[in-house]
């Protein structure tokens, strides 16, 4: 993995001229590679089965929401706000964006927010909220 990482940052900076780029979408393969190597590690030598539709596909669905949410408010925002009130309305919009969906889609139980940080109050406000 590190080894393809070095060839892409090499390939990636030399023949696409990609400057830092380069660096931010090599780092993102070298850990996507990693991850993806861990869990064939992980099924191949202690028979272990990732579960699939809430380890990954539930909170990708929950990134893409809030991605889609903080890049519409932040165009509307910004031609009235400026760049940095907008940014900061828009990332703690996409904050509760991803609070609703994670808990809308089922992908996080109970028991499993009150191991979490203030996770008694993540319960109470999401009770509040009837998302659990």
């Amino acid at each position: 993995s590190l080894a393809v990482h070095l060839v892409l940052l090499y390939v990636f900076m030399d023949k696409f001229n990609m400057g830092i780029y380069a660096v931010i979408l090599s780092a993102i393969i070298f850990a996507l590679m990693m991850s993806v190597l861990n869990g064939l590690s992980l099924k191949k030598y202690l028979k272990y089965r990732q579960e699939m539709a809430m380890t990954f596909i539930v909170p990708a669905l929950s990134s893409v929401a809030m991605g889609v949410i903080i890049f519409v408010l932040y165009h509307i925002f910004s031609l009235i706000l400026g760049n940095i009130i907008s940014t900061v309305i828009s990332i703690i919009a996409g904050i509760f964006v991803y609070f609703i969906c994670i808990l809308r889609l089922k992908g996080v139980r109970e028991d499993e927010m009150y191991e979490m940080p203030m996770g008694t109050r993540l319960v109470r406000a999401a009770k509040k909220m009837n998302l659990m």
